[in-house]
């Protein structure tokens, strides 16, 4: 029995168990149904460009950046891992997955790969949060929710491809998952 309450314990706050760094926002507006407008400003991260689909783009752009973070860098030194792994397409069948680098990393190393960027975040967000696996039809539908609650709002409007944002790693259980799907806002 006790077995079992600490199982779900840890399960019911995969947080706790986890505590890997997120990003700091600002919350700068409140839409009806959950939806969150953030303003993301000054994070440092490492990002990817990949030639493929949402699917594939997702599994090279991972693995390229986590070999940076392992240790493929200018100085062969490891990186903490932060959340979330973000991804958005920049073209017809172009991704770019994002790792934000934790907040004490004051001078990132240089990645030993040219297909690797460090760059400085400046995004105003609207965030729809959701538990979930990472299958592209639970993507879809909550981005689909996401542009319909936007759609009824008269401050904000969408301005740019959606960011499908990840939290969990891939042994967590897909029921506890936390996602976000992130559409880029300006003012009306």
């Amino acid at each position: 029995m006790r077995k079992v309450l600490t199982l779900l314990l840890l399960f019911s706050s995969p947080e706790i168990v986890l505590s890997i760094e997120t990003p700091d926002y600002e919350i700068i507006d409140t839409l009806p149904e959950l939806v969150e407008v953030r303003k993301y400003a000054g994070a440092i991260t490492a990002s990817t460009s990949v030639a493929s689909g949402i699917r594939e783009s997702g599994n090279i752009g991972f693995r390229r950046l986590a070999s940076y973070i392992f240790g493929d860098n200018e100085l062969n030194k490891k990186i903490k891992m932060t959340a979330p792994v973000m991804q958005q397409k920049r073209g017809e069948k172009n991704y770019e997955v994002v790792f934000f680098l934790p907040k004490d990393l004051l001078a990132p190393p240089r990645p030993s790969s040219d297909n690797i960027l460090i760059k400085e975040i400046n995004m105003e967000v609207a965030v729809l949060a959701y538990k979930g696996g990472w299958k592209l039809k639970t993507y879809e539908e909550n981005l689909y929710r996401l542009k319909a609650r936007l759609a009824k709002n008269q401050k904000w409007r969408a301005s740019g491809n959606p960011i499908w944002a990840r939290y969990d790693p891939p042994w967590m259980p897909s029921f506890l998952r936390r996602n976000e799907i992130m559409l880029p806002v300006i003012r009306r």
